[in-house]
């Protein structure tokens, strides 16, 4: 394994080193794919508003400015220059003025403001735009503040997109044109028969008729059976099953950002986990150079220590030889006075 030299001693491996970047670019690739999966928000736009009086004084003439704020969605106000009569109503297109976003389950507080020039701006008034608030299959929510304001808002990312679903009454059309063919299939047959056998064609003409009325007769049955169950029971089910999709599309959603945030937070401990461990490892290696730099040093015979330190002494304005000699004078005569003693 190669490993860099720098001022302070050996670096991190070459090798180690591209791994670390390798799986740093990994990590970042992984944090955005997450991130970009769990930030699925629905763009709320408005569709129609009515603004029903204005709060500008009436002796300066001047027409409203109107604008909608919301809160903690990191957007701008966004300017209504349309809105400058009362009891008009204005309307949008369905993507032409977005006003805020909602997140699965979300809720956020918006207000109608009139923009003042020294004045406070006033408020229209307050309301509070809700994931779940929006209703099927085309995602229109009505807001209203009375004396104030009508408003009409749409998120089509809101709902849950409506499944396919076949009614009662598409079987029982299908059963009496099925029903119908076969009859007239039978009267035609029992016609082509009665011109064939002239002795019989009262009694085959009868037949024919009888035979197409007992044929028609069933898909009668079926298709006012039909219209009864499209009345009652099956249509009942049938419009009670959509608020349980939502409820389990809803569950879906949440259940994935939850899924996202946990894959976030393993992420994030396996990264400090690996970063610790290189630490630990680039550390335990400059250590050990830096102890085979020294046994080299220690180790060497040529290496005259008293001059290293003089040097070193006079660097910093003393002199380590002159207090080496008198450290070991001192030495000497501590025995000769300990001798001397009675």
């Amino acid at each position: 394994m190669t490993v860099g030299r720098g001022p302070n001693g050996p670096l991190l491996p070459i090798a180690a080193k591209s791994n670390f970047r390798v799986f740093s670019m990994l990590l970042l690739s992984v944090l955005l794919g997450v991130a970009t999966a769990g930030a699925e928000d629905s763009e709320v736009y408005l569709r129609s508003l009515t603004i029903h009086k204005t709060h500008e004084k009436g002796w300066n003439g001047r027409k409203p400015e109107v604008y909608v704020a919301c809160d903690d969605d990191g957007r701008d106000d966004i300017d209504l220059h349309e809105v400058k009569h009362t009891e008009t109503p204005y309307k949008w297109g369905p993507v032409d003025k977005a006003i805020t976003h909602l997140g699965t389950g979300q809720c956020r507080r918006c207000r109608l403001r009139e923009r003042d020039t020294f004045d406070p701006d006033d408020t229209f008034g307050e309301l509070r735009l809700c994931f779940a608030n929006f209703s099927r299959p085309e995602g229109i929510y009505e807001a209203a503040v009375a004396g104030e304001f009508d408003a009409k808002f749409q998120c089509l990312g809101c709902v849950a997109p409506d499944e396919p679903t076949v009614s009662a009454s598409t079987f029982a059309s299908a059963g009496g044109a099925n029903s119908s063919s076969a009859a007239s299939e039978s009267s035609q047959s029992s016609h082509s028969h009665s011109h064939r056998e002239i002795g019989v064609q009262v009694s085959s003409n009868d037949s024919a008729t009888s035979s197409s009325s007992s044929a028609s007769a069933p898909g009668i049955e079926l298709s006012a059976t039909a219209t009864t169950a499209s009345a009652g029971g099956p249509s009942t089910e049938l419009a009670g099953a959509a608020p349980a999709h939502s409820a389990r599309h809803h569950e879906a959603k949440v259940g994935s950002a939850i899924a996202a945030g946990l894959l976030c937070v393993m992420v994030g401990v396996v990264a400090g986990i690996v970063a610790y461990r290189l630490h630990q490892a680039q550390k335990h290696r400059r250590e050990e150079e830096r102890m085979r730099e020294l046994d080299a040093i220690l180790g060497d015979p040529t290496v005259d220590f008293e001059q290293m330190a003089a040097q070193d002494g006079k660097a910093l304005g003393w002199n380590f030889s002159r207090l080496w000699r008198t450290g070991q004078q001192m030495w000497t005569r501590v025995p000769e006075k300990a001798e001397m003693s009675p």
